[in-house]
């Protein structure tokens, strides 16, 4: 490659430091929202090179592991309002990078099926997966990794389930 893709990039100036003892900084919502701004803005500015949205960016890594989902399934597996999904699939079919068949079980049923354009994004877009991973935990041991997502993944269960309890 020779030159770095992130050198090739934007920098993108994270948010002023908060001062020692703030409210916020002692948030895991605000660090939380804030680590995720931050990744998904790293993330895009590689996205844009290709011509694809941080919207299409979630719809395309689901795919590439299952292609040929419906509507519905995307929508579940994405976390998203199925009318979000709809107008984020018609960018996506306006962009190449999708198109929708019918399903050879259910007639009924439309899937979602990656183009070779689609496809092909795969190798290239996961690269930047890499290199974000690298910066991201720069300084961390595998276990400490491993240790952030299953305390990650605990605080989602523990919430959505306590939202499935108080709906």
């Amino acid at each position: 490659m020779g030159v770095s893709m992130n050198q090739t990039r934007k920098r993108q100036q994270p948010p002023a430091p908060l001062e020692e003892g703030s409210p916020l900084g002692n948030s895991i919502g605000y660090q939380a929202r804030i680590s995720y701004r931050l990744l998904e803005k790293y993330i895009q500015s590689a996205l844009v090179e290709h011509n694809i949205q941080i919207g299409m960016w979630y719809f395309l890594r689901v795919l590439w592991i299952e292609d040929g989902l419906t509507q519905r399934e995307l929508s579940r597996r994405v976390g998203m309002a199925e009318p979000s999904v709809l107008e984020q699939l018609r960018k996506m079919e306006a962009r190449g990078v999708v198109a929708r068949r019918r399903s050879n079980g259910d007639r009924r049923k439309s899937l979602v099926v990656l183009t070779p354009e689609g496809r092909s994004l795969e190798k290239a877009l996961l690269e930047y997966v890499d290199e974000l991973n690298a910066v991201a935990f720069a300084g961390f041991s595998d276990g400490e990794v491993n240790l952030l997502r299953e305390l990650l993944d605990r605080l989602c269960r523990n919430v959505r389930h306590a939202s499935e309890i108080k709906n």
